[in-house]
């Protein structure tokens, strides 16, 4: 069932999920704008990644949501209206808590919204969103250029891939490369421009060991959401607890893996071990494949596990460099309260959960944010969150009473099943 059906059979809350790059946001803006006959009362659209504290989301929500309630029909009747909320962060729960209210308060009220996981609330219904899907090697021509991946890659790419209907083995060098970007909407769009200088096995082969290719600015494109692949990775990655990371980088290195494969890769208690595959199944970084008498096996999307290899390559490349460069000749844009923060913010705290961990004030927090902004030149958190995995903690004196213990807090596993 699509979603305009979905909303239109009075669904009050649905949450459009999967993988980063998928197209979560373009599909609910273009839901937006198909189903506006059905919501008399308006259809408006709030844009989470737009805003930069928890706090001040939650506020601005409210206001949106109060000012077209006060709105109601000649016969008093409130018509049903349509919020769309845009790129929800888990564990926002400033937003959540102003979500729950807005649907308890008006029922005539329906929320579309995109997140990586599912909220976990009664009555949610989940619409997963699939990467598009790959022809078969052994398909006609007419089925495998009618293939929704192949279609977006010819259709991005000017022309330039040739007359496939006539060469296979260009048709096999297409396959294999749609079959690299994952059929992900995101990084086709990004690869396609390549393919006026590059020829699909070309760029494939670049494609091996680095997403450094697929962003706007090295394609010359403009993207909806995101300005590259990994930023749009970067987004699920730097959220997640640093067990999770870890668990994460350790498994790219393998190919296809059941639960007990993964209990001998990481070790440690395999208990908590299910606890985090849980947590990257449902953030979509790890899919699980059903195999046979019921032992599912699970694996990484391709762009997935070369952003977590590159992630490691950088983390061990950048921690020599700290260890022979003197701390005195190490350049370090932020003050000591602004780099806790940072590494908080690179932990997935929200600003009350920071002002909590530090015992400020959560304007504090925001101003802190915004400065460490400011100073790093970044636009959003996520941007923050990969400066400080590059750069780190410095080995420096710390500010009076200050201690190493509290620059991080350990944050909490996060899961959509209650």
């Amino acid at each position: 069932m699509d979603i305009s059906r979905l909303l239109g059979a009075g669904t009050r809350l649905l949450v459009v999920t999967g993988p980063a790059g998928v197209g979560k946001s373009r599909l609910a803006l273009e839901a937006a704008c198909s189903t506006r006959e059905l919501f008399e009362g308006g259809v408006e659209i709030f844009d989470r990644a737009q805003e930069s504290g928890s706090e001040e989301a939650a506020e601005k929500l409210a206001r949106l949501t109060e000012c077209v309630r006060s709105t109601t029909a000649p016969d008093g009747v409130q018509p049903r209206r349509l919020l769309v909320v845009d790129n929800h962060v888990p564990g926002d729960e400033p937003l959540r808590e102003q979500l729950r209210r807005s649907l308890a308060h008006d029922p005539s009220l329906s929320i579309l919204l995109t997140s990586r996981e599912a909220i976990g609330w009664y009555g949610e219904k989940l619409y997963e969103l699939h990467p598009l899907p790959l022809p078969s090697p052994a398909a006609e021509v007419e089925r495998f250029l009618t293939s929704p991946s192949v279609q977006l890659l010819m259709g991005r790419s000017d022309g330039y891939l040739g007359d496939l209907e006539r060469h296979g083995p260009a048709r096999l060098a297409v396959l294999d490369l749609v079959t690299a970007l994952d059929g992900l909407p995101l990084a086709i769009e990004l690869a396609a421009p390549w393919l006026k200088a590059l020829s699909p096995e070309a760029l494939r082969e670049r494609l091996r060991f680095s997403l450094e290719m697929l962003s706007a600015r090295s394609a010359g494109v403009v993207s909806l959401r995101h300005s590259s692949m990994s930023e749009a990775l970067a987004e699920s990655y730097y959220t997640l607890p640093p067990e999770a990371r870890s668990t994460l980088v350790q498994l790219s290195h393998h190919d296809e893996f059941t639960f007990e494969d993964v209990h001998r890769i990481i070790g440690g208690d395999p208990s908590a071990n299910d606890r985090t595959l849980r947590l990257l199944v449902e953030n979509h970084l790890l899919r699980v494949h059903q195999g046979g008498l019921g032992n599912p096996r699970l694996s990484l999307l391709n762009t997935t596990r070369i952003f977590a290899q590159e992630t490691e390559r950088a983390d061990r490349s950048a921690g020599p460099l700290r260890e022979r460069t003197p701390v005195n000749e190490r350049v370090y844009p932020l003050t000591p309260r602004q780099r806790q923060v940072a590494g908080l913010i690179a932990d997935g705290l929200t600003n009350r959960e920071i002002s909590k961990s530090l015992n400020i004030a959560e304007w504090t927090v925001i101003n802190h944010v915004r400065e460490v902004m400011r100073r790093l030149g970044c636009s959003s958190r996520v941007q923050v969150a990969s400066w400080f995995a590059v750069h780190g903690r410095p080995r420096e004196p710390l500010s009076p009473g200050t201690t190493p213990d509290s620059w991080r807090s350990e944050p909490a596993t996060r899961s959509s099943i209650p």
